[in-house]
C-alpha cells in the first residue's frame, strides 16, 4: 500500500479571535475601570480600563484552545487610547497581530496610541494567530488494469489445487490459496498444518458483504468500495491476521469519520487496544464537539 508524504506549512488564521465594542463614543467614567499607571518613580497619571470578558476560539488545523482578554487603556477619560491583548497559550510575539478596526471601514489599524475621536461608534479588535497545517500528499501512481494480482490468477485459474472456496451463508466466493496464504497467518498455517488439499471454509461470525471485501483485498491489496465496513473489515482482519488489511481499516476509519460513527470507531479502538487511533478518535470528537463518556 502507499503511503502519503505528510507535509506541515505555516499559516496565519485572520481574526481567529474578536471583540467589538458598540457606542464607543459614548463610553464614560461610569463604564471605565480607573487605576493609577507609574510614569517614574516620582510620577504617575490615572489611566481608565475597558476589558472584555475571556474569549475562546479554536485553531481549525489542530484543535488547540485559544484564550483571549483584550484591554483598552484610556490616558485620561477621553484621551488617548491603545489596545492590548493577552493570549494562551503564549508562542511568542511573532505567532500574534492584534489590531483594530473603527466603524467598520475597510482599514485595519496597528495597535498603537490611537486620539480619542467622538465619531467612533463602533470599535472592533482583531486577534490574528499563525500556526502550523499538516496536510498529506497522495504519491503518484501509475493504472496499470493489468496489475500482478490479474496476472496471478490467470496462471492459477487452470490448476484445481490452487482453487478455494469461502462460503458466507447463501453466499461463495471463490478465490485462489496463495492470496489467502500471503496475506493471512490465519489461512496459511490452516493449509500448512494438513496434507489434504482443502477446498472450502464457512465463515459465519460475518456479514457475506464483509467476506467479499476481505477476499477482494487479499487478491488487489485495495478495496474499491467500503460501504460503510470499516469497523467490521477490522474485526474480520484481526480475526484471520491479515496485517495489512487491519491497516488499511483503520485508514479508512479515519478517513470516513464522522459525528455519527466516532463513537463506535473509539470503541473499536478501545476494544483492540489501538492507542494511536484512539488518541486520534478523542481528538476528532473534541473538535466536532461530539460528547464522549
Amino acid at each position: 500500500m502507499l503511503s502519503s508524504a505528510a507535509l506541515t506549512e505555516v499559516v496565519t488564521i485572520k481574526k481567529l479571535l474578536k471583540w467589538t465594542i458598540n457606542d464607543f463614543n459614548k463610553l464614560d467614567a461610569s463604564n471605565m475601570k480607573h487605576d493609577i499607571e507609574k510614569v517614574s518613580r516620582r510620577h504617575s497619571r490615572s489611566i481608565y480600563i475597558v476589558q472584555s470578558p475571556t474569549l475562546t476560539a479554536f485553531d481549525p488545523y489542530n484543535g488547540t484552545q485559544y484564550t483571549a482578554t483584550f484591554k483598552l487603556t484610556f490616558y485620561g477619560i477621553h484621551g488617548n487610547f491603545s489596545v492590548g491583548s493577552d493570549v494562551l497559550p503564549w508562542h511568542g510575539p511573532d505567532s500574534y497581530h492584534c489590531y483594530f478596526n473603527i466603524n467598520d471601514d475597510s482599514a485595519d489599524m496597528p495597535c498603537k496610541e490611537t486620539p480619542w475621536n467622538n465619531q467612533i461608534k463602533k470599535l472592533t479588535i482583531f486577534l490574528d494567530v499563525k500556526g502550523n497545517r499538516s496536510f498529506y500528499v497522495s504519491p503518484f501512481k501509475k493504472a496499470n488494469p493489468n496489475n500482478l494480482g490479474n496476472r496471478l490468477k490467470e496462471i492459477l485459474e487452470d490448476d484445481s489445487d490452487y482453487k478455494f472456496t469461502i462460503k458466507c451463508g447463501e453466499n461463495s466466493f471463490a478465490t485462489f490459496k496463495p492470496f489467502l496464504a500471503a496475506n493471512s497467518f490465519f489461512f496459511r498455517d490452516m493449509f500448512k498444518s494438513t496434507t489434504q488439499n482443502l477446498t472450502m471454509v464457512e465463515i459465519t461470525d460475518f456479514k457475506s458483504e464483509v467476506v467479499q471485501k476481505m477476499v477482494e483485498f487479499c487478491e488487489c491489496h485495495n478495496i474499491k468500495d467500503v460501504n460503510g465496513f470499516e469497523d467490521e473489515l477490522f474485526k474480520i482482519s484481526h480475526k484471520l491476521q491479515i496485517p495489512d488489511l487491519m491497516e488499511f481499516a483503520v485508514e479508512k476509519m479515519s478517513q470516513n469519520a464522522n459525528t455519527s460513527n466516532i463513537l463506535a470507531f473509539i470503541q473499536i479502538a478501545i476494544d483492540y487496544k489501538l492507542k494511536d487511533f484512539e488518541e486520534w478518535c478523542m481528538q476528532f470528537a473534541f473538535r466536532t464537539k461530539v460528547n464522549v463518556k
